[in-house]
């Protein structure tokens, strides 16, 4: 059984009741106010998310949207073994993945999300 994957805000989810399916936070950096006993069922797992050169070479204006992506999916293909704890929730249902980015669907999270779904088509 393979999952869904979901994006959101962390700002919506901690404000959000316990749901069934497990809710991850993948930035690398803490989100600003936000206390960590507020995350309730929320995990944390930052080893996924960009690279701290990729992400502030991105937020520098060094690299533009579509060379930031194929360098981030160049990054998670590089080292698969960090997303094996999230294709792990996935491959047991929907999985909803977090992030503090102001669009989330337009985030470093929609990279992630297309990897992760590959990954699990080419274990099938």
């Amino acid at each position: 059984m393979t999952g869904k994957i979901f994006v959101d805000r962390i700002q919506h989810a901690v404000h959000e009741p316990t749901v069934e399916q497990p809710r991850v936070l993948t930035d690398r950096l803490w989100p600003r106010g936000l206390r960590k006993d507020a995350l309730g069922d929320i995990q944390w797992y930052n080893k996924a998310s960009p690279s701290t050169e990729l992400r502030k070479a991105f937020h520098a204006g060094t690299l533009d949207v579509p060379t930031f992506q194929v360098a981030y999916k160049k990054q998670l293909l590089d080292d698969i073994a960090c997303l094996a704890p999230l294709l792990a929730l996935l491959n047991k249902g929907d999985v909803t993945l977090l992030t503090a980015t102001k669009d989330a669907n337009t985030s470093y999270l929609s990279v992630l999300k297309t990897v992760l779904l590959e990954q699990v088509a080419s274990q099938t």
